[in-house]
């Protein structure tokens, strides 16, 4: 059974607005799955050198199992880089997470549990190709593309453990026989490496030298970078021909404007009003806040649970979305989260289970 955090971590916490990262841990430790797939896929590397079987003729499985693992694995380790990163940072909300880091750490586990499922597919399907399935390489999660560079120092922890697989996936194609119209590509991908290993060092050690905010843009620009193209490069290393694949254009994720607490609050105002006017019971008590760039509105448990859903549910009719259910410490909560007048929201509440 899960020991209860502390009192004063838990109120610190509620102070902070940071919420249990129970459920985080539990998907922490069904992921770690993930560094056992890695080191299958390692020795399926060791096999193909030892046959020196060229890697853009052996089957689609073998290219699909590394990739798969790959993915798992860079994933997995920064979804723990997060949380390990956010706990160090401020020991007194240990096993709790600010909403964006709890976001991004989720968007990380949820991507290794479907990862790990593709990784075993592969190994016990020679003929398995994930280039039918899937647009590869594969980007990291589109909402943790938007939140990546506000976690420096777990990307900065995370980029530690990486260097090594990278640079190993590399070595062990290079060892396999390399088609001659291919040198060129193993070559585009050495240097793909090497810029992420000198923009990782140089993120690394300007972390190293203290939290200087004249460096923050500087050591999120280079840590981003290098963890992006890892995760790129790992990927063409476990299936070369992906290399020279035609590329399609990624999508860029249109930005939210920033909004003053001030606005948000006015939102928040408008958001109540309409909730209203769609038939919210307003007797209901509701804690609204602007935090995290966002609107919040928390339903009390002391509320019995069928208005509590009810409210819940006028919010998704309000904000056009469908109902998320999402375990915690205690139990369950249902969110509706979406955007109302460009501005995030989120609206929650406790439910029994």
């Amino acid at each position: 059974m899960t020991r209860k955090p502390p009192l004063t971590t838990r109120m610190h916490a509620a102070m902070a607005g940071e919420r249990s990262a129970a459920p985080l841990e539990a998907l922490r430790t069904a992921g770690k799955a993930a560094y056992d797939e890695a080191l299958r896929a390692d020795r399926v590397r060791d096999e193909l050198v030892v046959a020196q079987l060229s890697r853009w003729e052996t089957p689609p499985g073998a290219g699909s199992q590394l990739l798969a693992a790959w993915n798992g694995f860079v994933l997995q380790t920064l979804g723990e880089a997060l949380l390990d990163a956010d706990y160090a940072a401020d020991r007194r909300t240990a096993g709790f997470l600010p909403a964006p880091t709890y976001d991004a750490a989720l968007d990380c586990f949820t991507a290794v549990a479907e990862w790990i499922d593709r990784a075993r597919q592969a190994r016990v399907d020679p003929a398995h190709d994930l280039t039918a399935e899937l647009d590869l390489p594969a980007p990291l999660p589109l909402a943790l593309q938007e939140h990546l560079g506000e976690h420096p120092a777990a990307i900065v922890l995370a980029l530690s453990s990486l260097r090594g697989p990278a640079e190993l996936a590399l070595h062990s194609l290079e060892r396999t026989p390399v088609p001659a119209e291919h040198s060129n590509g193993v070559i585009a991908l050495r240097q793909l490496v090497g810029r992420a290993t000198t923009a990782a060092e140089y993120a690394a050690s300007l972390h190293g030298s203290g939290n200087d905010p004249a460096l923050a843009g500087v050591i999120r620009r280079n840590a981003v970078q290098a963890l992006e193209q890892w995760f790129e490069a790992g990927q063409l290393a476990a299936m070369p021909t992906l290399i020279n694949a035609p590329r399609q254009e990624k999508a860029v994720p249109t930005p939210v404007p920033a909004l003053s607490t001030a606005a948000r609050l006015r939102i928040a105002a408008d958001l109540l009003d309409a909730a209203e006017r769609a038939g919210a019971d307003q007797s209901v008590e509701q804690i609204v806040s602007a935090k995290f760039g966002g609107i919040t509105v928390q339903v009390s448990s002391a509320v019995a649970a069928e208005a509590r859903l009810a409210l819940v549910a006028v919010y998704c009719e309000v904000l056009g979305v469908r109902p998320v259910s999402e375990p915690n410490a205690d139990g369950y909560w249902l969110r509706a989260i979406g955007q109302f007048q460009g501005c995030p929201v989120e609206a929650w509440a406790p439910i029994e289970t």
